[in-house]
């Protein structure tokens, strides 16, 4: 019996050993596998980093060649891409104040002014305390480009109105355009879509505030009673629990 309880013990203890074996060794491929792919991320961020550089030199050479030639134009329209990169850049951002996020917004509009003109009006009514609320890093461009995209196909004379207002118990940003007519029930469907995954740019912001909010926020798509197409984003001033929002100073 003696015998048999160390031969049971000696069987068990080479069980533990060969599952402890086998686990250190799954553990070292799946070190060198994480090495590697730290290794590959790495490449890439230099590969990236080298590519930016060489984007950047050459918009400053192009701005320079732009001013030597007196072209203003081309010169704003350069220096804008260039604010507009750099800030897409910042990719570890969650959240900035709104000053920086209306910043980028003014830097696209500005682009979009260069190539319609006349043909573009812009009204803008921006609440003065809201400026240093803290936003989702990277929204409204993409809500104007939306209007641009689909919204103005079609429509010779363009105009659009952006409002940014603070209110006791939060924020709200509404796009407005005079583009295409959209039906009610058209704006059903779209407002189902922004809850079906998909690659559309406004399911992915909806992603964005749910990551960041949770269900405490309201992103609509609407047509008002002057056949105007809208977009209303209302979000709380804070974030839901667990996420830290990484506020930053702002400058104009």
């Amino acid at each position: 019996m003696l015998l048999l309880r160390k031969i049971g013990k000696a069987v068990v203890s080479f069980y533990e050993f060969q599952i402890a074996k086998n686990f250190l060794a799954n553990s070292q491929k799946v070190n060198e596998t994480l090495e590697k792919g730290i290794q590959n991320i790495g490449n890439s961020m230099v590969n990236l980093k080298l590519k930016n550089h060489f984007l950047f030199n050459t918009l400053n050479m192009m701005s320079l060649m732009a001013l030597e030639s007196r072209n203003m134009p081309l010169y704003n329209a350069v220096i804008q891409l260039s604010r507009m990169l750099r800030y897409t850049m910042e990719a570890e951002k969650i959240t900035v104040t709104f000053q920086k996020e209306y910043e980028y917004l003014c830097s696209y509009l500005s682009l979009q002014t260069l190539r319609f003109g006349k043909t573009l009006t812009i009204h803008q009514e921006i609440s003065k305390k809201i400026m240093i609320r803290q936003v989702p890093f990277n929204f409204l461009q993409t809500l104007a480009e939306n209007a641009f995209t689909h919204g103005f196909k079609n429509i010779k004379e363009k105009e659009l109105s952006f409002t940014a207002k603070d209110f006791p118990d939060g924020m709200e940003f509404v796009f407005e355009n005079n583009g295409k007519i959209i039906s009610a029930e058209e704006c059903v469907i779209i407002n189902n879509k922004m809850h079906i995954e998909s690659n559309h740019a406004l399911f992915i912001l909806q992603k964005k505030f749910h990551s960041l909010y949770g269900d405490n926020f309201k992103f609509t798509f609407y047509t008002d009673e002057k056949e105007r197409c809208g977009i209303s984003i209302k979000l709380p001033y804070a974030l839901k629990e667990g996420i830290i929002s990484n506020a930053t100073s702002s400058c104009m």
